[in-house]
């Protein structure tokens, strides 16, 4: 799931606490998993409601907004975490059309 979306980019070996075992796209140090944050999402803004995400990163509250009918507001300073989250985002979408 990290890697949703990002498919074209180049992998990458991501160094968090020193480097990674496995290649990914997504090189964000520390992206969240998506299950937790529409957990999140749901119980946090009611249906209908305006997520602010003030530290997009790879995009992860983005895409769970998509996937439970919230808007989302993401601020990333990084111009390669945002092109990163606005794939994944993006990909979100793709998924959410196909499947309602």
């Amino acid at each position: 799931e990290q890697n949703a979306g990002l498919a074209d980019l180049p992998p990458t070996r991501v160094t968090k606490f020193g480097p990674a075992k496995i290649l990914r796209q997504n090189t964000h140090p520390t992206p969240k998993p998506v299950m937790l944050m529409r957990h999140l999402v749901v119980r946090a803004c009611p249906a209908g409601g305006i997520v602010l995400d003030p530290f997009a990163g790879s995009g992860t509250t983005g895409m769970a907004c998509t996937y439970e009918g919230r808007r989302f507001i993401g601020l990333e300073r990084d111009a390669h975490y945002l092109e990163i989250a606005k794939r994944r985002i993006a990909h979100a979408r793709r998924l959410t059309r196909i499947l309602t």
